[in-house]
């Protein structure tokens, strides 16, 4: 699967029609969402406990009036019940105390007959990095950290530390609750490279370096970072993606822009 087409198998996957209503626990600053509701006739509601990254998504997503957020606890949605069409968590359930409560919040909030379906990070499956992109990889990695733990400094206090839920757990959750069979999938964001043809391998690393860009600079405008500390991260940016063309490997699937694959299990609301 290419990068292009991943956002299609998640929306396929939800059974998101054209103008459903999507929900998202755990939306963080709203990728996926926007992914998912921008641009389209859907409407999106996330759903995050970090009121820094409830600021930072509808800062970001100002121009998509179709998604909103809120502020809220997995284990007890701001949510009516039977409010979406298809409802999401995204590499978060892991994190929640109480997973069964959370999913049951996410069936309570999802109509009948619509979907839940919850991305699991695999974390034991190894990401593949070319070695000749490491070590760029590495200062980017510690400029991004340092660049967005200021940022959340900025806004709010901490967050407390959670506990972690299992693939057992999630999976023993949904098929208590599911109407159907829990569907399993997998997913590896954003996808492999090895479906790439030279030219959609260039303007996908270009595009993401521009996109990383653009993240960096909003990020560092809201916490008043200086100019000269960001110009420093852009310049890693470009430095990575000059570095990645110059060494393109078709066997090295692993990005700097990539996540750890992904479980995605899938259940339906009776």
């Amino acid at each position: 699967m290419a990068l292009r087409d991943h956002h299609t198998s998640i929306a396929n996957w939800l059974g998101a029609g054209d103008s459903a209503a999507i929900c998202e626990v755990g939306c963080g600053t709203g990728a996926v969402l926007r992914s998912l509701v921008c641009k389209t006739s859907r409407s999106g509601l996330g759903v995050d406990s970090d009121s820094r990254l409830i600021r930072a998504a509808r800062f970001i997503a100002r121009s998509c009036p179709q998604i909103e957020f809120r502020c809220g606890d997995a284990h007890r949605l701001p949510v009516l019940d039977d409010a979406c069409d298809a409802t999401f968590a995204f590499g978060v359930l892991q994190l929640v105390s109480d997973v069964d409560v959370a999913i049951g919040e996410m069936f309570r909030v999802t109509r009948p007959r619509g979907h839940v379906m919850v991305a699991h990070p695999v974390e034991e499956i190894e990401v593949p990095v070319d070695p000749a992109l490491a070590e760029i990889d590495a200062q980017i990695a510690l400029r991004e950290q340092e660049l967005w733990s200021r940022f959340r400094d900025a806004l709010v206090e901490p967050v407390p530390a959670v506990t972690s839920a299992s693939t057992d757990a999630i999976l023993t959750a949904l098929r208590a609750r599911s109407a159907t069979p829990v569907r399993v999938r997998g997913l590896f964001l954003p996808c492999s490279e090895q479906d790439l043809d030279r030219l959609s391998f260039e303007r996908f690393v270009t595009r993401m370096g521009r996109q990383r860009t653009l993240w960096a600079t909003r990020l560092a405008r809201e916490a008043q970072i200086p100019e000269p500390e960001l110009m420093e991260l852009v310049s890693a940016y470009t430095r990575r993606v000059r570095a990645q063309l110059a060494t393109h490997d078709r066997t090295v699937a692993g990005t700097l822009w990539t996540s750890p694959p992904l479980l995605v299990l899938i259940g339906t609301v009776p």
